[in-house]
């Protein structure tokens, strides 16, 4: 009963607030060039990161140079404090300067800036003022009523049941369904392949997506998955960055120790398994910071289990990047990519609706 007045009464506050900016009285700040949101209604692990950088390397070949703005969760540095992580070429700060997040994509992405600020709006600005985009990506900002966003990608975990979700503060939802009304289109992450879909224990895509339209009849719904390409050494003074040091076929039968500080680790685990390897999982909070002596933990560990290799998410990994780390066991990165059905009506929609926005802030 208490959890769900209080879901209720945070409910009422969010639509409130919604209602504000839609009637004008709270002024939303429009930026000088094109905004693609990428965001969700729940609290973290529906795939955000890897969408952006799916979006990153899409959006040049429509003629279209982005940057990416964040709020830097969890960074040390003030949120109001604009901070620029990359001008495209150099990164200028360490991951708990600029977010996890925010250096990850800056360290895949070279040749686009990424800066965060809890104020987006001011963020957009310091980056286009610069030179160095003609376009945002905002990362994880489908709440952030104040900046004005020409697209609203949603994104929902074919792993989660939609209509089963509840609220903050005793839910993981910020806001009620009916804000997918809001969003340009619905793309649903971690969607089994037709293969795989009939072995799936969790697999709530077709509810999901007939919970969309329902609520929601005239967005357009994309399909998604994150693909396992491969697995990058990292710590090691003689590495090759530019390939994988290990290949997929590698994996089975070969027993390693997990290690995730993600929003929904055991998915994590899960994919590992699914590619033959028995594992040890070892889980942290979201956002969790490692020094030496973690590490060296997690490493002890690893040699007690006989464990032959530990392997960790890329979100994790940009954390340990400037470490000088033993050389045994090695520790790896696992490598994902992005794979959408129905890819080219989805630029379609994001090319005519960017066609527009262009049009507008010209």
């Amino acid at each position: 009963m208490i959890r769900s007045l209080a879901s209720g009464l945070y409910g009422g506050v969010v639509e409130a607030r919604r209602k504000l900016y839609s009637a004008g009285l709270v002024p939303v700040r429009r930026a000088n060039v094109p905004v693609v949101c990428v965001g969700n209604l729940s609290v973290g692990g529906t795939g955000k990161t890897p969408m952006v950088e799916f979006l990153a390397r899409m959006m040049p070949a429509w003629g279209l140079w982005p940057g990416i703005v964040s709020r830097g969760y969890k960074r040390s540095t003030p949120a109001e404090q604009f901070v620029l992580v990359s001008d495209g070429q150099e990164i200028f700060v360490t991951p708990a300067e600029g977010g996890d997040e925010p250096v990850l994509l800056a360290n895949m992405l070279r040749g686009v800036a990424v800066g965060v600020c809890a104020d987006r709006a001011r963020a957009c600005g310091e980056l286009t003022d610069a030179g160095l985009c003609d376009s945002i990506i905002l990362d994880d900002g489908f709440q952030h009523l104040k900046l004005h966003r020409d697209c609203d990608i949603v994104l929902v975990d074919a792993t989660v049941d939609l209509s089963k979700t509840r609220m903050l503060p005793f839910g993981t939802r910020r806001e009620p369904l009916s804000a997918l009304r809001r969003a340009t289109c619905v793309v649903h992450t971690k969607v089994p392949n037709q293969a795989a879909a009939v072995a799936a224990p969790n697999d709530f895509y077709q509810k999901n997506k007939a919970k969309v339209s329902k609520i929601a009849p005239w967005v357009p719904q994309f399909a998604t998955r994150f693909l396992p390409e491969g697995l990058v050494r990292i710590g090691a003074s003689d590495h090759d960055d530019s390939s994988p040091d290990l290949d997929l076929g590698d994996l089975p039968g070969l027993r390693v120790l997990a290690f995730a500080g993600i929003a929904k680790p055991e998915n994590f685990f899960e994919t590992l398994r699914g590619l033959g390897c028995d594992v040890i999982g070892k889980s942290f909070e979201d956002h969790q910071s490692y020094d030496y002596r973690e590490i060296a933990r997690l490493m002890d560990a690893a040699t007690d289990e006989g464990a032959e290799a530990i392997i960790t998410t890329a979100k994790d990994a940009v954390k340990l990047l400037d470490m000088k780390l033993p050389s045994e066991p090695p520790i790896y990165m696992l490598t994902q990519t992005v794979q959408m059905d129905e890819q080219e009506a989805f630029r379609e929609l994001l090319t005519d609706t960017l066609r527009q926005a262009t049009a507008v802030t010209a």
